[in-house]
């Protein structure tokens, strides 16, 4: 006895193991197949448990396998899906199994109704025997009975074991356990009541002592299976969910098709809201590159080329070298392999993109495309965002950092060239000493005269270089007084007229009082110096040739602007003179230079290099600096910014 006992148990934990780790590999065998394979065992443990139905025959035997144990592995695959996958995938589970229990029924009819022997077969004569069926003393009663009661009793497990674990915080075994112990007095109940009722008669034999620790044995098992199981596949606390939510679940489902298509358009309404007001453009690109939809503001950046015919991305998106952009050259072949979904599911990211519309502004972009299928094919939701200021601010920002690096890297180079330059001016005033006195001694050799004058004419060039070079290192001797921009410009134009022969000069300034407290000596002597530089560079240029000085008030809205060392000073604080030419340019190298010491593009002899770093020492000792764009064969355009009178009178630094 005890043998055979063990051996049921095995059997039915085998079952159970059966049946959960064909849950387990469902999306392998397939889901469908799975939920099938669950629906035949349903089956064969319906009419295995048929007898246990039945009252004993005259004999005292009984008909069928007679082991109502078979449910309680189905019993647990049921509370399996229901607590990892939710109400929504018991709610499928079930009805896959009240579809495979119709089938059956319809089998079972069609195999116990009496076929009428002739066309003449009454309506009434069909209704009798149909009747027969359902209340027939025999294995056909029997076997419908027992499929609406577990149909009905399957119904109700989900919210028992849910009301149970509500209780008990988790513990899963014990709310499996308790939900079986429950099923099987129950089904032993129901199958009383159908003895006595439906089938007539009073010969039920209750389930022995020995029978009922059987079950509680097989229950208690299947139980820690089932806690075991759920456990592993649980990562995360569950939270309470309502038992009779798997009830009023079929209830909405079928009797709210109205919310639901309702709940569904609005949902549908939303994702619409939200893409058409993205402020990021959306699109859908197939692998040809043809555009397949877009929203609202892609369609506006993109403008009328979407209806060119065979217009395709790549024919406005370009990268950084200005090659068109083929987003599908950088994914491999296996994106469509419907296996990779990781891989399917990756957004790819491009910057340093360039959308080029003729006739509109180039845009920076910056795109995402994440791959995906639509219809099974092969497509990308390509997600772009406009950088088009960020760069731009980033570019000014980088162009800043390198300004006033190149300004510290003058500021060092200003020190070292002011030291040498004093000292070497020291030396100078000893050699002009000594050259004074030895000129009075040689009024008797005249033979010598020469090499006095020429050792003299030496001492005079190196006193003007030592001068420029305190000069850029902003240590030369300033006088400043209160003028006009206006007048300014005036006076250093007429010094800049005889030699600007063949160039039409012009000087525009605001009709407003344009007041700078400088060195009017120095300033013009800094204006005089980037004429010369302007006529130089039109020398080879056809005419007309134009040199524009221009002042006025500085306003934020000026580019040149968004170039201040200072990024706190205030525009209505500061007046601008601008040095424009329409001459040869110059390139990106030669504008980092530019102000460096002993720098020059011209040939030797015709300059010293020393003009422009002392102009530029000479508006950093007046508190302003100095803006410079230009291009090969797009001229040159230089901004001076000089703090307003009246804002400080404080006079330039002197040494």
């Amino acid at each position: 006895m005890l043998q055979a006992i063990l051996t049921n148990q095995l059997m039915l934990l085998l079952l159970a193991v059966v049946l959960v780790l064909l849950y387990s590999f469902r999306n392998v065998i397939g889901t469908t197949s799975t939920y099938l394979t669950a629906g035949l065992y349903f089956l064969f443990a319906l009419l295995a448990g048929t007898g246990r139905l039945l009252p004993p025959l005259e004999n005292g035997e009984a008909l069928g396998l007679n082991n109502g144990l078979l449910w309680l592995p189905f019993l647990l695959l049921l509370i399996i899906v229901y607590e990892l996958e939710g109400t929504g995938a018991a709610q499928r589970f079930y009805m896959g199994l009240s579809i495979t229990s119709l089938f059956f029924l319809l089998l079972c009819l069609c195999l116990f109704l009496p076929h009428p022997a002739s066309p003449q077969a009454t309506h009434e004569n069909f209704l009798d025997a149909l009747r027969t069926v359902f209340h027939g003393h025999g294995a056909r009663g029997a076997l419908l009975h027992g499929l609406f009661t577990h149909l009905f009793l399957f119904l109700l497990i989900p919210i028992l074991y849910q009301a149970i674990l509500n209780l008990w915080r988790n513990f899963f075994g014990g709310a499996i356990f308790a939900t079986m112990v429950t099923y099987v007095v129950l089904v032993e109940a129901l199958s009383a009541i159908y003895i006595f009722t439906v089938a007539g008669s009073r010969a039920y034999t209750p389930t022995a002592p020995l029978g009922w620790v059987t079950r509680l044995t097989a229950a208690l098992l299947l139980s820690g299976m089932g806690h075991f199981f759920i456990g592993l596949n649980t990562t995360y606390p569950k939270k309470k969910r309502k038992a009779l939510k798997f009830l009023t679940g079929f209830l909405d489902f079928f009797f709210s098709p109205e919310r639901m298509m309702r709940s569904l358009s609005e949902w549908s309404e939303r994702y619409r809201v939200v893409v058409e007001n993205s402020s990021e453009l959306i699109l859908l690109v197939n692998t040809e590159g043809k555009i397949l939809n877009t929203n609202r503001i892609a369609a506006k950046y993109l403008g009328r080329v979407l209806d060119q015919p065979g217009f395709r991305l790549d024919q406005v998106v370009f990268d950084a070298q200005n090659r068109p952009w083929f987003w599908q050259d950088s994914l491999p072949e296996r994106i469509s392999d419907e296996q990779d979904t990781h891989y399917r599911r990756r957004a790819l990211r491009y910057e340093n993109l360039f959308l080029r519309i003729p006739g509109k502004k180039t845009v920076d972009l910056d795109l995402n495309v994440s791959p995906v299928q639509l219809e099974g094919k092969p497509i990308a939701v390509v997600i772009g965002r406009d950088m088009t200021t960020q760069r731009e601010e980033e570019r000014q920002r980088q162009s800043q950092q390198e300004k006033i690096m190149h300004s510290q890297r003058l500021e060092s180079l200003g020190e070292l060239a002011g030291g040498i330059a004093h000292d070497f001016n020291n030396l100078l005033q000893s050699i002009q000493m000594s050259l004074d006195a030895l000129h009075r001694r040689l009024n008797g050799a005249p033979e010598a005269l020469p090499l006095v004058g020429n050792i003299e004419e030496g001492c005079r060039r190196a006193t003007i270089l030592t001068s420029q070079l305190l000069g850029f290192a902003r240590k030369g001797k300033f006088h400043a007084e209160e003028l006009d921009a206006s007048v300014l410009l005036d006076h250093a134009l007429q010094l800049f007229r005889p030699v600007a022969k063949g160039i039409l000069c012009k000087v525009i300034c605001e009709p407003v009082p344009l007041p700078l407290f400088v060195d009017e000596i120095q300033l013009s002597q800094v204006l005089l110096n980037m004429l010369i530089n302007a006529r130089d560079a039109l020398k080879d240029m056809p005419d007309p040739r134009h040199i524009t000085l221009r002042a006025e008030w500085v306003r934020p809205e000026m580019p040149e602007w968004e170039f201040r060392p200072q990024r706190e000073a205030k525009p209505q604080d500061y007046i601008c003179i601008h040095v424009r030419d329409n001459g040869a340019g110059m390139t990106e190298a030669v504008r980092q230079k530019m102000f460096e010491p002993f720098f020059t593009t011209k040939p030797a002899g015709q300059g010293t290099g020393m003009g422009l770093p002392m102009a530029f020492g000479c508006i950093a000792n007046h508190h302003g600096w100095i803006h410079v764009e230009s291009a090969p064969s797009e001229g040159c355009h230089i901004t001076i910014f000089l703090p307003r009178a009246g804002l400080s009178k404080t006079p330039p630094e002197h040494p």
